[in-house]
């Protein structure tokens, strides 16, 4: 009996000693998840985009949004977000010759080229917290010879424009932002309006690019003269 009674001593330890154990790891277990303070949603609840300074070739906006968070502890948080974003049309004209291998008197014989290309991410940087992203919309017009494929004029017109993109944990977002839109481009020449000095004639010429960006047209123009020598 007495040996009995001793190991049913040691039984009794061993699984209270176990039981113990067990319950002090699910306690610690409860309290680190308690610490730990997560993001469990995010989303856009307000957002906008206003012009700050504008001239003839430029534009500054500001781009903000506002954003709901929930955390699993300290609740619902709202954020404002803004970043600055620069946009601008660069222009550049590259002349080969304006002279020409005859009178012209319509456009049949000039061979007119539009270049343009879908705009492409050229660059990024990181303001406040958030991804900015620089974008290239090309647009370029060339005047040559069609007879010959000799190139007299070459334009060139770039439209850059930026765009900020907010990330967390549960939510990617591209900001409101203005992008050219409507883009033209506008070559003038009139057969008839050719002129003679001192044996010489010209005729004078135009080429226009322009864009609209928010509620103005952004636009600049080329002028010269084709040159005729009998």
């Amino acid at each position: 009996m007495k040996t009995k009674n001793f190991w049913s001593s040691i039984a009794t330890v061993v699984i209270m000693t176990v039981l113990t154990v067990f319950a002090s790891c699910n306690i610690m277990g409860e309290d680190e998840e308690e610490q730990e303070d997560y993001l469990v949603s995010s989303r856009v609840v307000n957002e906008g985009c206003s012009i700050l300074e504008q001239n003839d070739v430029s534009a500054v906006c500001n781009s903000w949004i506002e954003v709901e968070q929930n955390w699993s502890i300290s609740g619902t948080k709202t954020l404002r977000f803004e970043a600055r974003l620069q946009n601008g049309m660069e222009r550049s004209v590259k002349v080969y010759t304006m002279n020409v291998p005859d009178k012209w008197d319509w456009m049949d014989p000039i061979k007119i080229v539009f270049d343009s290309d879908s705009s492409k991410l050229v660059d990024t940087r990181l303001e406040g917290g958030l991804k900015v992203c620089s974008y290239r919309l090309i647009r370029n017009m060339s005047i040559g010879v069609r007879s010959t494929n000799e190139l007299l004029v070459e334009t060139y017109t770039s439209f850059c424009y930026e765009k900020a993109v907010y990330t967390d944990e549960k939510l990617t977002y591209e900001m409101p932002a203005f992008e050219y839109k409507n883009d033209e481009y506008v070559f003038d020449f009139d057969g008839t309006k050719w002129f003679e000095r001192q044996g010489v004639w010209y005729n004078p010429i135009k080429i226009v690019t322009s864009a609209e960006f928010a509620d103005v047209v952004y636009s600049w123009e080329y002028t010269d003269h084709f040159v005729y020598q009998p």
